[in-house]
């Protein structure tokens, strides 16, 4: 950002999954330099935040898995938002359905939860109900 701080964040998940899980969330300019480097690097990069904040003898992640959302041709981005001239009428209209036979879900799509994965999840669960009931 303006400031030169790097926009990112590092959560530790254990409490949700009862294991030794870390997540870092990277967005705005920092976001747009990391997709463009390789996994190997983007790694050493945040293996050395972490050192910076615990100490250097911390252990490498046994596994690890980098998401590029702005690079992915099937995202290009990383969620939805209602843009100047947009509604929620026009989250309704992306999900109505199509002759009762092509059904429509996605955070994109929920008007109270767009932009979050429990908005993803929840619009799945009203449109599996939609077709099983």
């Amino acid at each position: 950002n303006e400031d030169g701080q790097q926009d990112s964040f590092i959560f530790h998940y254990y409490y949700f999954f009862n294991e030794p899980v870390l997540i870092a969330y990277v967005g705005a300019n920092f976001a747009e330099t990391l997709q463009k480097l390789d996994d190997a690097t983007v790694l050493k990069l945040l293996m050395n935040k972490l050192k910076i904040m615990f100490g250097e003898n911390i252990p490498d992640p046994s596994e690890f898995k980098i998401t590029k959302w702005g690079i992915d041709p099937y995202t290009l981005g990383s969620y939805s938002f209602i843009p100047v001239g947009a509604s929620s009428k026009d989250q309704d209209a992306l999900a109505q359905s199509v002759d009762n036979k092509l059904f429509f879900a996605g955070e994109a799509t929920h008007k109270d939860f767009f932009a979050t994965v429990h908005g993803a999840y929840l619009s799945g669960i009203r449109e599996a109900e939609k077709i099983i009931g």
